[in-house]
Parts: C-alpha cells; structure tokens; sequence
C-alpha cells in the first residue's frame, strides 16, 4: 500500500474493468476491501469532470502517488435521483443522499464523480475536508470523445438512440454537440454548451484546484513534459503528497494510460480530425463562448 498502487482495482487492466462481469462480482468485492482501509492520512479526495473529460488519465496518475487509493466508488448525480434516464438537474437531486456519501468517503482515498456545480456539494466538501479536483478539456474532443463511447458501450441508456436511429459518425457527433431532445419534457442529453455551463461554478471553487487535461497528458498526447510536472506537482501540494525527484518520474509515467474502456484516444486536438464545417457551425452556435472562456480559442467561432 505504501507505494500508492491504489490496492488491488490497480492490478486489474482498465479494459477489464468495465467488463460487466467484474463490473458485478469484482468491484463491489474491492469497496468492501477499500472500506477497510482506514489507516492512510488525510484528505478524501474529490475527483470531479464533465464526462468524457479524462477523468482515467488523472486517476491512472493518482493511483501511483504515494499513499493514495481509489474508494471504488464512481458517482453521477442522477444515482441520487429517482431512477430515470437522461441528466438529473441539481434541483432535482438528494442532497441528504449526497451528503452521506461524501461524509463516508475515507481518508486518503479518491472517489470520482460527475457533478454539476452545486452549492450542497460545495459546503460538504468543505465540511468534510475533502481535496477536490475538477478536470477540464477542450470541448470539442469532449464531443468527439462521447460520440464514440455511447456509440460503442451497449448498457448506456442512449446506445440504441446512436446505433439504430443516429446512423453515421457525423450524425452522432451532430447529436453530442446539440443534445438529444425527448418527445416531451426535458431533453435526454442537453447541448455541450447547457452541460459545460452546468460545471461553470466548480471553476471558481476555492477549495477545487482546476486541471487542464491538455496541462496533464504530457508528451504522449501531444502535450509537453514541463505542464505535465507542473500539474503533476500542482496535485501533489492540493492533497498533500509532495513528491521527491524519483515520485514524480514514477507518477508522470503512468499518466498516459493504456487499455481503458472510456479513454479512447488520449491526443490533443483530435477533433480536427473529425468536425465538418457543419460541426464548426453547431459548436459555436451552442458553445463558442464556454470555447473562450475556458481558455481554448480568443475567438468563439474557433
């Protein structure tokens, strides 16, 4: 435990963990093994992203640093909802459900979460002392990157929206970028730029130290070495693990990580490689100014 390798979820390929299968039988074995752990210095952990902003290539990182595992528990705020599928609002979310499950966190540990901006969560984790992390990306390989997981993961609730009714590549990312309307009431996935401006708030959080995935790639994913110590040793102050020479080389290594069922392509600017002038047009209709804001384009047409 001592090396940080975040207990045994850590030896299991990250391809493997979304096997249904483990998914079932594995993981639920390993949060029992992690609720037993009890000895690791402080803080929780509060590790936070829009989906499909990269959240396994920070956890890929915080699994090597030193004394540090993950809890097992990966949460969307629609879990703290009645069960229905799309996006849950933060009006409509359980507070006093959330609210729990914070305080059980353990020391030491990380958790991941897909959270909107809420004040609730905000005052818990200052109740609760947790060091929170909010990782962002450029949005458009955010689109692209979503595309191809609904498109290829069979238990999300819009695969058979992308797969028998979205027929193409570009029609599905059409959908990623402007949202997939329900025949009534709210929509089942809202626009890029209605879910980016739902996370805003975590943007100015002063307990929440912002990371850029493009800061933290390195290398590998057409990032450089220099933003990636720099990030690398940004973390390491926030949750209290400083790291000497050799920490840093061996955490920096396993940032790009491999064989992940949600990380598809690891690069920087990927989505050049998929977005038609239609996709252009749609992305900056929807989402040019969060493009300027989050510091990815001066202009909000790109």
């Amino acid at each position: 435990m001592s090396k940080g390798l975040g207990g045994p979820i850590a030896l299991v390929p990250r391809g493997l963990r979304g096997n249904p299968l483990f998914r079932k039988m594995g993981v639920p074995v390993y949060r029992t093994y992690a609720r037993a752990v009890v000895f690791l210095p402080g803080p929780p952990i509060f590790v936070n992203s829009v989906p499909k902003a990269g959240t396994h290539l920070l956890t890929s990182l915080l699994d090597r640093f030193p004394k540090v595992m993950f809890s097992g528990e990966h949460r969307t705020l629609n879990q703290f909802e009645s069960d229905r599928q799309g996006q849950t609002s933060t009006a409509e979310a359980d507070w006093d459900q959330v609210r729990r499950w914070l305080r059980s966190q353990r020391k030491g540990q990380y958790c991941t979460v897909h959270f909107p901006a809420a004040e609730p969560v905000f005052a818990a984790l200052e109740e609760f002392e947790f060091a929170s992390l909010f990782l962002i990306r450029d949005p458009r390989d955010i689109v692209v990157s979503h595309a191809h997981y609904v498109a290829g993961l069979e238990r999300h609730f819009l695969h058979e929206h992308y797969t028998r009714v979205l027929r193409t590549p570009e029609d599905r990312l059409m959908a990623s970028i402007m949202g997939v309307p329900e025949s009534a009431g709210r929509p089942l996935l809202p626009s890029i730029g209605s879910r980016l401006a739902s996370y805003a708030g975590w943007l100015r959080h002063p307990r929440t130290l912002v990371l850029k995935f493009e800061d933290l790639i390195g290398a590998a994913g057409g990032g450089d070495a220099s933003s990636q110590r720099r990030t690398i040793d940004d973390i390491a102050w926030h949750i209290s693990r400083p790291l000497d020479d050799v920490q840093r080389v061996r955490v920096a290594a396993g940032v790009h990580a491999k064989g992940s069922a949600t990380l598809r392509r690891g690069v920087i600017g990927d989505w050049q490689n998929h977005f038609t002038d239609e996709h252009r047009a749609a992305f900056t209709e929807v989402a040019g100014r969060q493009l300027v804001e989050l510091g990815y384009e001066a202009d909000p047409a790109g």
